[in-house]
Formats: structure tokens, C-alpha cells, sequence
């Protein structure tokens, strides 16, 4: 859960809900999202043979790792259950004078990579292999 998100016991206990039945189902779930990753489940059996790419700092980490999970099948689910992100979002990154400034001189740097690897913008990937199976310097 992002530090600057609320979520009322009863959202927490709907996605356990959710876990469980995907799970009595037999699918083959990874993650389990609130809206989008301010507060999800990963389902650690199914994501144990993966892991995150570290060239890639905060949110463009979360958006390759489930890329990766996408193409191997993973199902990532969307329950669009409510959870407050506060004061718009991110405010641990803006409390932080030297964060912010680092995430803001760095994230063209990280969106220029994350397109390099994958030959678009979250949900316009072209790749199926990262870097379209070109081997990196």
C-alpha cells in the first residue's frame, strides 16, 4: 500500500475475499489491485521466479513488473475498490525536498527506458522481449 493511501477494513477484507476465491478457482493470479497499485495483493507463490528490474525507480518498476507478469500469463486482477490516495498522491515524494527533486530530474530518464525496453508507454508496449530480443550494451 502506497504510505499516503487509507483503506477501510472492509476493502482490505473484499480483496482477501477475492484472493481466496481466485484461489479456490485455481487461477493463476499475481496481483490483486485496488485502483491501480495503491494498495494490492500479491500472491507470492505465483511471483517467486520474479523480480523487479532496478533501472527503473518507483512507479515505472510497478509498471514494468506487471507488464512482465502480463506477458507470462499472470493474471493481475482489478477490483476498482476504493482507497483514498491522499492529498493527491505521491506526498511522500513532495515532503521530501531532495526526492522530489531527484525523481523530477530523473523520470524522462526512466520513461525513455521504459520505452527502449518495451517500444511504448504503459499499455502501448509493442515488445514481447525486452528490447525486442536486441541485446544491451
Amino acid at each position: 500500500m502506497h504510505s499516503d493511501a487509507l483503506a477501510s477494513p472492509d476493502v482490505i477484507h473484499r480483496m482477501l475475499g477475492r484472493a481466496h476465491e481466485l484461489t479456490r478457482e485455481g487461477r493463476r493470479w499475481g496481483v490483486i489491485l485496488s485502483n491501480y497499485d495503491v494498495l494490492c495483493l500479491h500472491n507470492t507463490a505465483t511471483l517467486k521466479e520474479f523480480s523487479w528490474d532496478t533501472n527503473l525507480p518507483l512507479y515505472y518498476t510497478d509498471v514494468d513488473f506487471y507488464y512482465r507478469l502480463k506477458l507470462a500469463g499472470i493474471e493481475l486482477v482489478e477490483t476498482h475498490l476504493p482507497v483514498v490516495h491522499q492529498e493527491g498522491g505521491s506526498a511522500s515524494i513532495r515532503a521530501d525536498a531532495g526526492l522530489c527533486n531527484f525523481v523530477n530530474s530523473n523520470w524522462s530518464r526512466w520513461r525513455d527506458y521504459y520505452i527502449r525496453k518495451w517500444g511504448g508507454e504503459r499499455d502501448q508496449e509493442r515488445y514481447t522481449v525486452p528490447f525486442n530480443g536486441v541485446p544491451q550494451p
